[in-house]
């Protein structure tokens, strides 16, 4: 049946090298196919255009239950619960209680501090600082919370998941994560990230059983190593070729000659922007991302099987950049495209080792959160 509708799909989701496969069984099988899923995708764009945004709760709640419905795991299909009014409802929550709050606070403290103090360099550094503080905080609460949810509302076999833990201590953690890696210039990052990553395992449970997770730092530093020392040659590099170039100007102004002063520094211009780390160090990190998740997914466990990857750092760049450039040349028309293959990777990537029966998982006794993603909408992370 799923080779069928495959087939009928007529779209090729090239996402990769297949002729290496995960050990085990496949964890998932997708049936999503385009026409009907693009169809609903287009429908929840012009209704978001007509009602200015305010059908997003509807639509992307019927995009999920579309989705979940059409991935298959271990041979059952998933159920999404949750309802546009649990959308709503978290997002009023946000805006009344939190975000309004914030807003006057920190309009108040602007005025304070405009009002009786003198404005200098310092003070300005340090209230930028705080800003960038606060939005990493309440982005990682979001998407903490946003994860909750969703896990909350997620069925498979009529057993719902459950994300426990506090989103506040999840925060914390990644704003301290945050902080020691500008410490460290950038190499605490791979042990961080896999502290962040242990804390949502540790507290991730699907019925009464909980999620095993035991991943390696020193694995990780291996493919780091690699690309922080790439970067901090392109860094050096660029420091290098700046100095030079603006040695060139300043030389050109001694002599009065601005023409070849102005044409020194246009002709050096684009050597300098494609130094710049943000141009090549994309590619680098997101490599860098497929080789995390490998781990991480190799890392997995649940009731005592363990999940298998063929995950590449390649492979991975492959996918983001080719969805990426997709969504970008298509004004945004090809993301219901771009998620089947996303599905169709995990899919051929992704393996589940053992017999894959879980006879004994009973449904868990969480209570579910009553109200769903309203950091999330605020911060736009949880379109999916």
């Amino acid at each position: 049946m799923y080779d069928q509708d495959f087939r009928d799909s007529s779209v090729t989701l090239s996402t990769g090298d297949y002729s290496i496969r995960p050990e085990g069984q496949v964890l998932i099988k997708s049936h999503v196919r385009l026409r009907p899923f693009f169809k609903l995708y287009i429908i929840n764009v012009l209704m978001q255009l007509i009602t200015l945004g305010f059908y997003r709760f509807w639509g992307k709640t019927e995009i999920r239950r579309h989705m979940w419905s059409h991935v298959e795991c271990l041979g059952d299909r998933f159920e999404y619960t949750g309802t546009a009014k649990d959308l709503i409802k978290g997002f009023l929550i946000v805006l009344v209680v939190f975000l309004l709050p914030l807003v006057i606070i920190r309009r108040v403290a602007s005025v304070f501090v405009i009002v009786g103090m003198e404005i200098s360099p310092k003070l300005l550094i340090a209230e930028y600082l705080i800003n960038i503080l606060f939005i990493v905080f309440f982005f990682s609460v979001a998407t903490f919370s946003a994860r909750r949810y969703k896990l909350s509302r997620t069925n498979w076999r009529g057993i719902h998941s459950a994300q426990k833990g506090s989103a506040l201590v999840y925060g914390l953690l990644y704003v301290g994560c945050v902080f020691i890696t500008l410490l460290t210039v950038g190499l605490a990052w791979p042990a961080c990230s896999v502290v962040l990553m242990r804390y949502k395992m540790a507290h991730t449970w699907i019925g009464t059983q909980q999620l095993g997770f035991e991943p390696s730092i020193g694995v990780l530093y291996k493919s780091f190593v690699v690309v922080w020392t790439a970067l901090a040659g392109l860094l050096f590099l660029e420091g290098y070729f700046f100095q030079t170039l603006l040695l060139e100007f300043y030389q050109y102004l001694q002599e009065s000659d601005l023409e070849m002063a102005v044409m020194a520094f246009m002709t050096g211009l684009p050597g300098l922007l494609f130094l710049i780390p943000v141009v090549p160090g994309i590619p680098l990190l997101l490599w860098y991302r497929g080789k995390t998740l490998h781990h991480f997914v190799e890392s997995s466990s649940f009731m005592g099987r363990r999940l298998s990857s063929v995950i590449t750092g390649w492979g991975y760049l492959e996918l983001v950049i080719s969805n990426t450039i997709m969504t970008v040349l298509t004004l945004g028309l090809a993301v219901p495209f771009t998620m089947m293959r996303q599905l169709s990777y995990v899919e051929k990537h992704v393996g589940l080792s053992g017999d894959g029966n879980f006879a004994e998982l009973l449904q868990s006794e969480v209570v579910k959160p009553g109200a769903g993603e309203g950091l999330a909408d605020a911060f736009d992370v949880g379109a999916i």
